[in-house]
């Protein structure tokens, strides 16, 4: 984790930036990907407004062991149930849960409190276990094909979310709860994606 600083300049070279090395964690397994945000201070789906609300983060190793950090503390980890490969794995402030998509093809949806209090397989019990619950998602979806890019949360203006996911040949657009919306076929290949609300 590093911080930007902005330094004034004295010249007509104009601002300088310094980047200082804040704190590191020191992975214990390959990881794959991340995502950041304000893991359980959702109340009623809506983030509390308060200027003490930290970002954490979530670290989602190959083996699907995804580990979470608050600042230079590391808190738990936690292995994801049936886990063959990793996939995208996506945040979503509205419903407090992560998404991600599993080897077959199902959008799955994990509560961060869920998460919190689960217990792992004796199999995958280290030191940072704790006891709790066994861990099952809270929903989810068949998608029937691999993913493209990442999975992402829109906003609408009646307070409600909508998770898009691309696959290779289909567009598909889901509720918070996991509620199929609609889904398109398309008739050519997609390689990218990104989505946004239109007025």
């Amino acid at each position: 984790m590093y911080t930007v600083t902005k330094v004034s300049g004295q010249v007509e070279h104009g601002s300088q930036y310094k980047v200082t090395l804040l704190y590191e964690h020191q992975l214990k397994r390959l990881s794959f990907n991340m995502c950041v945000g304000s893991f359980g201070q959702s109340r009623s789906g809506v983030l509390e407004k308060t200027p003490t609300k930290r970002d954490l983060m979530c670290v989602q190793a190959l083996d699907g062991t995804l580990s979470f950090f608050e600042q230079e503390v590391f808190s738990f980890s936690r292995y994801l149930p049936n886990f063959l490969i990793p996939g995208p794995l996506t945040f979503n402030t509205y419903t407090n849960s992560f998404l991600t998509i599993n080897s077959s093809w199902e959008l799955q949806s994990f509560r961060y409190t869920s998460l919190a209090m689960a217990k792992d397989e004796p199999s995958r019990q280290t030191e940072e276990s704790t006891v709790g619950k066994k861990l099952s998602p809270d929903w989810s979806c068949s998608i029937g094909e691999e993913t493209v890019g990442d999975i992402q949360i829109l906003m609408c203006p009646n307070e409600e979310c909508r998770i898009v996911v691309v696959t290779f040949r289909n567009f598909v657009c889901l509720s918070g709860t996991g509620e199929m919306i609609f889904s398109k076929r398309f008739d050519f290949p997609v390689s990218a994606f990104t989505a946004f609300l239109s007025k």
